[in-house]
């Protein structure tokens, strides 16, 4: 049966530019400038008395053209990310991608067996329902992932191309590692804890909560973004079909 696809969270992806921002210092050409350096030389744009109320336990705006950071509150202190993670994870499917394998290309069919099906129909997640045998592109699997928040499309996806969910967060923590995000530590590819994915058999994960910083955010979403700015036009879809 085909569904529906409706834009959901990870929309988060352009969010994070808006409403996280960027930093201060455009990086020398040629050069990857880290967070850390970046926080050491910003200076805000905007004092707190100069913007509207903002309810949240961090804020991070920037501008993302310029890298100026425009307002930081606790901007840097690590916080629960829960399905921001899934921005990471797909990040790492597009570096994947890049590597211009013929084998692992955006219309790639991925057969959905293990886990992560029986994980696809577990409704107290955000899911689109994977049939078993059935096959899935990579594209309809990363639309899934980040338009509608789909857990098991995402799991299936890191388990296809790393080998399972442990080797899929190996990669991440090395993307996290490559991008100089001191205030990261990722434990699924999710967002999900090892305790939500027990009875589906992840016994082999480590215990622990996602956590980033805002600033953190910000900063892999815009290399993302600039890495990548196709991801956009999946990010900005409002439906789609999910066969």
């Amino acid at each position: 049966m085909n569904k529906i696809i409706k834009k959901l969270g990870i929309a988060a992806l352009i969010l994070s530019i808006v409403s996280h921002g960027t930093i201060h210092a455009t990086p020398t050409e040629g050069t990857k400038t880290t967070i850390s350096e970046l926080l050491d030389e910003s200076e805000t744009l905007f004092l707190a008395s100069e913007l509207p109320y903002i309810d949240s336990k961090a804020s991070f705006l920037m501008n993302a053209d310029t890298g100026q950071v425009l307002y930081t509150e606790d901007g840097e202190y690590p916080l629960s990310i829960l399905s921001v993670t899934k921005a990471l994870a797909v990040y790492v499917v597009f570096d994947k991608l890049n590597e211009g394998n013929p084998a692992f290309t955006l219309d790639t069919k991925i057969k959905a067996v293990g886990r992560p099906v029986l994980v696809s129909y577990e409704y107290n997640f955000s899911n689109l329902s994977l049939y078993e045998d059935s096959e899935y592109t990579v594209r309809e699997l990363i639309e899934a992932s980040l338009v509608n928040s789909a857990n098991g499309a995402l799991m299936l996806l890191g388990q296809h191309m790393a080998g399972g969910e442990v080797e899929f967060v190996a990669l991440m923590r090395k993307k996290i590692e490559e991008l100089g995000l001191k205030q990261s530590t990722i434990f699924t590819s999710t967002g999900l804890t090892k305790g939500d994915l027990l009875e589906y058999g992840y016994d082999e994960l480590e215990d622990g909560t996602n956590v980033m910083s805002s600033a953190d955010v910000a900063y892999m979403t815009m290399n993302f973004i600039k890495d990548y700015p196709e991801v956009l036009s999946i990010t900005s879809m409002t439906k789609g079909i999910f066969a």
